[in-house]
């Protein structure tokens, strides 16, 4: 069987997903295989079975059920149940937002300090697609939540795309939850910008669908995921301005150092234009 070579990420547990030509939205897969073991990820090999293979299958199966009258479509290109959901979810937020009177920049925090003590409803784990215990902050929360419990939780999710985020219990943080969002890696995702956003949308969409009213994140994709902070900072207020006192009442963001001062230079900044 002949299997097509694909050019972007992979990641272990995404076998069985669809592969789409953005060029003409079709269908022409069905992922099947990644190693893991290259030490450059960008080099990894990604494996995809062809989509009239599946047809094939499809079709002999068919053929074996003397109900089925419906004609098997080969490529389609309309949006998923979820991808609907969320857009009209999304759509309802935004009328919900456009009727508050709001200046988020009363509802944002600049703090430092650690991020796993933050007593309130929900912290953000800068997480990787394994949604496996990592170095800097994703370490840290695990420890202080309890590294096998975390670890069993996540295990039981699987795998979190990059711009998404799923979330889990705090188990032994005082906080109440954890969403774990994976942020793009500046050096290998395509369109890391629209990646970021996504993520942020990501991190407030839960926050709004599991009650959460006070929420602390430190900064995305700006440590071992290498997004320049003087490029991340601007897209960073600019998406937690949109929710912040109306999808979430109060927002912490933990900062240190070099980046600290980007974050407090355009949140003033930010707030100035707010007020003219």
């Amino acid at each position: 069987m002949e299997l097509i070579y694909l050019d972007i990420m992979g990641h272990p547990g995404s076998s069985g997903s669809g592969v789409i030509d953005k060029s003409t939205g079709r269908l022409i897969g069905i992922f099947v295989g990644v190693s893991i073991h290259h030490s450059d990820p960008s080099l990894k090999i990604r494996r995809a079975i062809p989509v009239k293979y599946l047809w094939k299958l499809l079709k002999s199966l068919k053929s074996s059920k003397n109900n089925a009258t419906d004609d098997f479509v080969e490529t389609y290109n309309v949006p998923t149940n979820n991808d609907r959901d969320r857009d009209d979810e999304r759509r309802r937020w935004e009328e919900r937002f456009n009727a508050q009177d709001v200046n988020p920049f009363d509802h944002i925090h600049i703090v430092s300090g650690d991020v796993t003590l933050f007593e309130g409803d929900s912290v953000v784990n800068t997480a990787n697609s394994r949604l496996a215990a990592g170095g800097g902050v994703c370490g840290a929360i695990f420890d202080r939540a309890g590294y096998n419990k975390l670890k069993e939780a996540c295990q039981k999710i699987g795998h979190c795309d990059p711009g998404k985020a799923v979330i889990t219990p705090g188990f032994e943080l005082p906080a109440k939850k954890i969403i774990h969002v994976v942020g793009p890696h500046y050096l290998y995702d395509k369109e890391p910008e629209k990646l970021l956003r996504e993520a942020y949308e990501s991190i407030f969409i839960l926050a709004m669908e599991n009650g959460v009213d006070t929420l602390a994140m430190p900064s995305i994709s700006t440590g071992n995921f290498r997004y320049p902070a003087e490029e991340a900072v601007p897209i960073a207020l600019e998406m937690i301005s949109h929710y912040a006192g109306r999808a979430v009442k109060e927002v912490y963001v933990y900062v240190k150092g070099d980046t600290a001062e980007l974050y407090k230079a355009e949140f003033e900044r930010r707030k100035k234009e707010k007020l003219m």
